[in-house]
């Protein structure tokens, strides 16, 4: 499966004819997509994001910037066995858009914070994500507290003067 590719350190791209470019490019673009995810903020959340990563071909990755996405390792359907476009003259938009400066053709680097393959690594990170939002959650009822608790106590001392 070729990995996502949300942000990749690029070579430059050659100087030549875009059908010419991604005739031996063994079509890494055209066998897999992904789709942008709504942050997990809680248990739920990332139960249905084990829901997802149970399937055959897909894994989840945070970019650089925080961003989620879902990745589906799926070939398009217009794929010929030469790797070429079936319906080149009237491909989608999408990959009408797809520069050869975005091509991962040159580079096998991927930039992401967290990529996670399975129900474990994905679970090992929610039970760490959410222990730290809990942490921070009660930090900030602790202080809540005890602002509210001096303010209390300040008024007291004002009533007894």
């Amino acid at each position: 499966m070729a990995e996502p590719k949300p942000a990749a350190a690029k070579k430059s791209a050659p100087k030549t004819k875009p059908a010419d470019y991604c005739r031996k490019c063994g079509a890494k673009c055209c066998r897999y997509f992904t789709v942008p995810l709504d942050k997990p903020e809680d248990r739920d959340d990332f139960e249905s994001f084990r829901w997802y990563i149970l399937h055959a071909g897909t894994s989840i990755f945070v970019d650089d910037e925080g961003d989620w996405f879902i990745c589906i390792a799926s070939p398009c359907t217009a794929l010929t066995p030469a790797d070429q476009c079936a319906i080149y003259d009237r491909r989608p938009p999408i990959c009408r858009n797809h520069s050869i400066s975005d091509c991962e053709r040159d580079t096998d680097e991927y930039s992401f914070t967290e990529h996670f393959r399975d129900e474990h690594e994905l679970m090992a990170y929610a039970r760490k994500f959410l222990r730290q939002k809990a942490d921070q959650s009660r930090k900030r009822s602790q202080a809540v507290l005890k602002a509210w608790q001096t303010r209390r106590q300040k008024a007291q001392e004002g009533e007894q003067s």
